[in-house]
C-alpha cells in the first residue's frame, strides 16, 4: 500500500566543504507525496511507477545520494559566513535538479 500522505525524508550531512574550506553540518529535511492527488488515474500510473521502478528501499538510497550530492555541491560555492543566510536558494536549487 502506498500513502497518500506527505512523506518528510530527513537527510543529515556532515563535514560539507565552503568555499574558504570550513567544514559545517547541515540538517535538510524533504516533504514529498507519491502521486498527483487530484486526479485518480495519474495517481494511479503514478504509484505503479513508483512501485515497480524504486520501491521504497531503492527510494531512500536514490534521494540519500542525490540530496547528499547536491547540497554538497552547492555549498562548495559559498563562503562560512553566507551558509545560514542560503536556505531559499538551496531549496530552489535542490527542487529543480531533483
Amino acid at each position: 500500500m502506498i500513502s497518500k500522505n506527505t512523506i518528510r525524508f530527513r537527510t543529515p550531512i556532515t563535514q560539507i566543504p565552503t568555499k574558504d574550506n570550513v567544514r559545517v553540518t547541515m540538517d535538510i529535511g524533504i516533504n514529498f507525496h507519491i502521486g498527483r492527488h487530484e486526479d485518480s488515474d495519474q495517481y494511479n500510473e503514478d504509484t505503479a511507477k513508483f512501485f515497480y521502478n524504486f520501491g521504497p528501499n531503492r527510494l531512500e538510497e536514490l534521494l540519500s545520494e542525490e540530496v547528499d550530492e547536491e547540497i554538497r555541491s552547492f555549498v562548495k560555492t559559498i563562503k562560512v559566513a553566507k551558509v545560514r543566510d542560503v536556505k531559499t536558494e538551496l531549496t530552489t536549487s535542490i527542487r529543480e535538479s531533483l
